[in-house]
């Protein structure tokens, strides 16, 4: 399995992506600033609905400007994130930092998904989306130091 995750990071950072993303003068560039605003919109609307689902329950005037900007974040982030992994895929694929930043994502869409599914415990969905959220953005961050 190791050789075989090798393989696909070196290759995705070998791809004209990852060559695109390492030579040119702007790409890179652009890609970290876009993703930087991308993570800010998703999880600053994100956080501006839970707080308010938090404090006071049901909001659905919030959840009709949060989730669209929230959305919005969302693929921004995971188009300039797919650059920026493609020009250094075999550090940050072997970066454990990357991995818990992963998890965090998917228990983040997980709980998102069943609050839209089956909002059972709203108030406890919206403690958790928050703190999933603010930690894979931390833990994103934190991938460059450790």
């Amino acid at each position: 399995m190791d050789g075989l995750l090798t393989e696909v990071l070196a290759a995705i950072e070998a791809s004209a992506l990852g060559q695109a993303a390492r030579g040119g003068a702007w790409l890179y560039a652009i890609a970290n600033t876009g993703h930087v605003l991308g993570v800010a919109l998703l999880v600053g609307g994100i956080a501006v609905y839970d707080l308010i689902l938090i404090r006071r329950g049901a909001a659905p005037e919030t959840a009709a400007v949060a989730v669209p900007l929230a959305l919005t974040g969302a693929v921004l982030a995971v188009a300039t994130g797919v650059v920026l992994f493609a020009a250094d895929a075999t550090a940050v694929g072997r970066n454990w930092m990357f991995w818990w930043k992963t998890g965090l994502i998917a228990l983040a869409v997980a709980n998102a998904a069943l609050f839209w599914i089956r909002p059972v415990w709203t108030r406890g969905q919206a403690a958790a989306s928050l703190l999933f959220w603010l930690a894979a953005a931390a833990a994103g961050r934190m991938i460059a130091y450790v």
